[in-house]
């Protein structure tokens, strides 16, 4: 019969290694909760932007129009989401196939709804922006996140 530790449990010796890189995992601040609501002009709007080190632990964007989209700017990278007409096209139902996925496509009832992917992290900025196709389009965003 075998005695001492399993096979998967072994020492680590820091020294002897050779690593490109060691991370430690970073302690987050008290999760935080944003919520907006209103109604957009035509164009580009700002809802949501926090400066420093975070987490985005997850989110989400309601409209009432399928033309609309979001932008999010991750320590300076753009990156454009499709509109919710496109992700309903292309299927972009699961999580992990993109930074959002449509959890409600409504047309009748002009009830449009995406998530957004947690454990996303930030080490200078998160800065999330909606594009409204018309004026007097209503929307709700809600997001997850902590700071260091």
């Amino acid at each position: 019969m075998a005695s001492g530790a399993q096979d998967w449990t072994g020492r680590t010796d820091i020294i002897r290694q050779t690593l490109a890189e060691l991370t430690t995992r970073i302690k987050y601040g008290a999760i935080q909760r944003y919520r907006l609501s209103g109604v957009g002009g035509l164009g580009w709007s700002t809802v949501f932007d926090a400066s420093g080190k975070g987490i985005i632990y997850g989110g989400y964007f309601n409209t009432n129009k399928s033309a609309a989209y979001a932008r999010i700017t991750i320590d300076g990278t753009i990156t454009t989401l499709p509109t919710f007409a496109l992700q309903n096209t292309t299927g972009l139902i699961k999580t992990n196939q993109d930074l959002s996925i449509i959890t409600k496509y409504d047309d009748a009832g002009k009830n449009f709804t995406c998530a957004f992917m947690g454990g996303i992290t930030f080490e200078t900025q998160y800065k999330m922006e909606l594009y409204f196709p018309a004026a007097g389009t209503l929307y709700n965003y809600g997001l997850l996140y902590a700071l260091v």
